[in-house]
């Protein structure tokens, strides 16, 4: 039989996992609609598993749904906000703005290149060039990555996360 004391460090570790699993997942995926996808599998699979451990610990039901709805709930909140995505943009923010205006200077920079924990593909402009972006993907056609521009006009957006009033984080289609 499990401990009420054993409960409370199974909730911790979980509770552990579930935030470091949004964090990467926020700051790695990066791509919109994929997060609020995976959160939703996410949030489905923690009902479905607090409903099942539910109805199997018989005198712990309590415990149980605390087990797997609050990590769910933690996971989601993080990995939709974008706060990690945001808070390690702003960590690296004025290594960004170097670059950007390196290319507003219309200086040729070397790609690829980091910054933090983003690997960046292909660096350019748009928008009759007034916009500097940094493409973590690097595939021709559609850029998905860094733009210095709050709500990343001048690109074909399938998703925008603005991470400050200058640059916004988008994904065209």
């Amino acid at each position: 039989m499990i401990r009420k004391s054993d409960w409370i460090y199974l909730l911790i570790l979980c509770l552990a996992a579930s935030s470091i699993a949004a964090i990467l997942l926020s700051v790695w995926v990066r791509e919109e609609s994929l997060v609020y996808l995976v959160s939703f599998l996410i949030a489905a699979l923690g009902a479905g598993s607090a409903i099942v451990g539910g109805v199997a610990a018989v005198g712990y039901r309590r415990q149980a749904l605390l087990l797997t709805l609050a990590p769910t709930i933690v996971f989601v909140v993080l990995s939709c906000s974008h706060w990690p995505l945001k808070l390690a943009f702003h960590f690296y923010e004025d290594e960004f703005e170097a670059i950007a205006r390196s290319l507003e200077n219309g200086e040729v920079l070397q790609t690829p290149t980091r910054v933090g924990p983003f690997r960046i593909q292909e660096v350019g402009r748009r928008s009759d060039g007034a916009v500097p972006y940094l493409d973590v993907r690097g595939r021709k056609g559609e850029i998905v990555g860094f733009v210095r521009h709050p709500l990343g006009e001048g690109f074909n957006l399938w998703s925008c996360i603005t991470l400050t009033d200058n640059w916004s984080f988008i994904a065209e289609d």
